[in-house]
């Protein structure tokens, strides 16, 4: 509960605060597994805004979500839809540096 909502403020914030929002749901996902599958999907929507929004030289929060969906992807599944349109888009970004389109 506390630590979810603490997690969705960093998410809704900029700079460190999002990325080590990013890196802690990774933990959380790692270490619990299917259990956070349900409190995942609120967050999903910002966690997509981020790759939207990321301009970033080095698309540090961009690489930081990409990477927490895919260790939580199979709680996800049902929204595929949703992320891979996100991650298509982010592709086709040609400002994106290379490592972050792949």
């Amino acid at each position: 509960g506390a630590l979810l909502s603490l997690i969705a403020d960093g998410l809704a914030a900029r700079g460190r605060a999002q990325l080590y929002s990013v890196e802690l749901l990774e933990q959380l996902s790692h270490a619990l597994l299917d259990e956070l599958a349900d409190h995942v999907l609120p967050l999903l929507p910002q966690l997509l805004s981020i790759l939207h929004a990321d301009r970033s030289t080095s698309r540090l929060p961009t690489r930081k979500v990409l990477r927490a969906l895919s260790i939580f992807s199979a709680s996800v599944q049902e929204h595929a839809y949703l992320i891979v349109a996100a991650v298509l888009r982010v592709a086709e970004q040609y400002d994106a540096p290379v490592r972050v389109r792949r």
